[in-house]
């Protein structure tokens, strides 16, 4: 296998030359070297070893991704993580850069902070990491530049996320122009910034229409849906049942609308349910869902930017990007028969 010392050699210049004119350096060369170099680069099937340009570059044209709470594999699969990642990568494909997708789950700064020591990538994208871990903490430790998606602002570490206030607040608008006064709300997960943003939309709006929410009225569950349906059964065997129900993402939608059916109840007629996402699957639900649609790849392609910005010595404007939701309404929500 060719070398450099061989392209050298046989064009008759120095290796640091060989390598100004193969990696297109700003150091003059005239065009006659130029023209050499190429010649016998191309005539021994000489490529450039990308790692050591890399080293001497100091920059790996590379982005980190990593979650705080996904698999590898879910990064692909699960339609939020999914999302985001189409965002980061159309933005990728536009700055000319690689991505290193990291597929360890995070188990604490002692265990997990070696992985990202040798700089394989020139900045990190955290997505939605728990507000419980010292994840955020212990990257932004390393000096590396960061932007994490769906979490609480970390002092020099932009993030980007959603509105969740105003999701919160678009769904219980459209329920009460709709009729309904009783309404409750299906959270997800308590570590996750997500939960208690989209809760204190319903929340405030609930108290600015002037309805009372009864304690029974907030309940929980997984994002993934698990404990949705037993949250919904709670709230069918109250006194006063709610007429709409506001699920926090649209897992626990589905599984509130597979709980109405089991309690013979007929949605929308006898419940209306909102979900949040807008994942794929929700409009081919019967009947399709009414839900939160998450401007998810605007958001990959926001944070993207925003780490371009860090790895090019550029500081970010503001250190919290909020995106606005949009309300998508479909046949799960209906006016409230009296």
């Amino acid at each position: 296998m060719a070398t450099i010392r061989d392209v050298a050699r046989l064009s008759g210049v120095s290796i640091s030359t060989v390598s100004n004119v193969l990696t297109n350096a700003e150091r003059p060369v005239s065009a006659h070297i130029r023209q050499r170099v190429v010649h016998f680069a191309k005539e021994l099937d000489y490529h450039p070893n990308a790692m050591a340009r890399a080293l001497v570059r100091r920059r790996m044209d590379s982005i980190g991704v990593l979650s705080g709470i996904f698999a590898a594999t879910d990064i692909v699969t699960n339609s939020y993580a999914a999302g985001v990642m189409k965002g980061v990568l159309s933005e990728a494909t536009e700055a000319k850069q690689n991505i290193t997708l990291y597929t360890q789950y995070w188990r604490g700064a002692a265990e997990s902070l070696s992985m990202f020591r040798d700089q394989r990538a020139d900045g990190l994208i955290l997505i939605s990491p728990p507000i419980d871990s010292d994840i955020v903490e212990a990257v932004a430790g390393l000096g590396l530049p960061l932007v994490t998606v769906s979490t609480n602002p970390h002092p020099g570490v932009p993030t980007v996320d959603v509105d969740d206030n105003c999701g919160g607040r678009i769904v219980i608008e459209h329920l009460t122009k709709l009729g309904h006064r009783r309404i409750a709300h299906i959270g997800g997960a308590e570590n996750l910034i997500s939960t208690p943003n989209r809760r204190n939309g319903y929340l405030s709006t609930m108290q600015s229409w002037g309805l009372p929410v009864l304690d029974q009225y907030v309940q929980h569950a997984g994002y993934d849906g698990t404990g949705a349906a037993e949250a919904a059964a709670a709230l069918f065997g109250l006194t006063e049942p709610p007429t709409a129900i506001f699920a926090g993402n649209d897992n626990i939608a589905l599984a509130v609308m597979q709980a109405a059916v089991h309690a013979g109840l007929r949605v929308p007629r006898d419940l209306s349910v909102v979900g949040y996402d807008d994942s794929p699957f929700a409009i081919y639900l019967e009947p399709a869902l009414t839900t939160v649609r998450q401007p998810l790849n605007a958001i990959g392609a926001k944070a993207t930017q925003l780490l371009m910005c860090l790895i090019n010595g550029e500081p970010a404007a503001d250190n919290v990007y909020t995106i606005e939701p949009e309300l998508v309404v479909r046949a799960t929500s209906a006016p409230l028969k009296l």
